[in-house]
């Protein structure tokens, strides 16, 4: 078992179980190098970056979730690992903050655009504090 420094919500446990994984790689692949300790720090420090402290401005979980408020969003994959990433960021999304999100392909994401849903290229550089309120209220992450 791979204890966490902090204690965390089950809802944020995809950092430790990746942790485990690269460890059990590093086990069964001696040539392979994974320092768990700098990867440890790095989290911690992303962590701290992204804490509720800091200001909008600095912060880029705050800013990221204030540019998804009140939009509809959808998170899109290039392939099988990030389309994954995308479902498990819908999830997390969906149970912490009441957000229903959608998670698709990049193909499917990139059809609905060229099909009239949004401007995509408003609604991928769209920025509040240049462009002021989106208009359309949809915002599109990659």
């Amino acid at each position: 078992m791979l204890e966490p420094r902090l204690p965390v919500p089950d809802d944020f446990v995809l950092c430790r179980y990746l942790a485990a994984g690269l460890a059990v790689l590093a086990g069964v692949d001696p040539g392979l190098r994974i320092d768990l300790a700098r990867l440890a720090d790095e989290l911690d420090t992303e962590a701290l970056r992204n804490s509720a402290g800091r200001e909008l401005f600095t912060n880029p979980a705050k800013t990221l979730a204030e540019r998804m408020s009140g939009r509809r969003v959808v998170l899109a994959g290039d392939c099988a690992a990030t389309l994954a990433l995308a479902r498990h960021g819908c999830s997390v999304l969906l149970r912490i903050a009441h957000q229903v999100v959608a998670a698709s392909g990049l193909a499917d994401a990139v059809v609905a655009l060229r099909a009239g849903f949004g401007d995509a290229a408003d609604s991928l550089f769209h920025d509040e504090q240049i462009d002021g309120h989106c208009p359309n209220g949809r915002a599109w992450w990659r």
